[in-house]
């Protein structure tokens, strides 16, 4: 699925895909082993190559499947969508510093850069920076005004200019 800013976003969860990855490199891998140990050495008897060695790479196949599920889950699959969850409060206005033990330095690299940006959105801009802003164009506009132009063409421009500036200011004040 394509997002309007040209981003894929894929149709199922990580969860899912991670478990489905992993069975299927697992039962690979372990398939692989059961053929090559049935090639060194052709069984005599099915039934004893079923109970000596299919069995067996059976369950170490669920083992290592199961692990591996897990670590991906505890380590990647969780930390991620407790991420996420932050990430949707911070575009919804609540800054709060996330609070997440990062199991290696990827994780802890992302914590600390969601941190950052809480810090940078709480930091609140001048309050009369927008007041300041508005005078210093209201003297702009007295000293064009009264500045020597050869010629009203070359002052219309900067007027137009000047206005759709003050009209921007005054949008800001009335959004913030």
């Amino acid at each position: 699925m394509m997002q309007p800013n040209g981003i894929r976003v894929g149709s199922g969860t990580l969860h899912s895909a991670v478990v489905w990855w992993t069975l299927i490199a697992t039962v690979s891998g372990m398939g692989l082993y059961t053929l090559a140990e049935f090639l060194i050495e052709r069984p005599a008897d099915w039934s004893e190559f079923f109970i000596h060695h299919f069995i067996h790479v059976a369950l170490i196949c669920l083992a290592v499947w199961i692990t591996s599920v897990l670590v991906i889950k505890r380590l990647v699959i969780s930390p991620v969508n407790h991420l996420f969850v932050h990430l949707k409060r911070i575009s919804a206005g609540r800054l709060e510093y996330l609070d997440i033990e990062a199991h290696s330095d990827e994780m802890g690299g992302v914590v600390t850069s969601i941190n950052d940006l809480v810090t940078k959105l709480r930091e609140t801009p001048k309050s009369d920076a927008i007041s300041d802003s508005l005078d210093h164009l209201r003297e702009l506009r007295s000293a064009l005004s009264k500045a020597n132009f050869a010629t009203e063409d070359e002052t219309v421009p900067i007027m137009r200019l000047v206005t759709k500036l003050e009209g921007d200011l005054l949008e800001v004040v009335r959004e913030g």
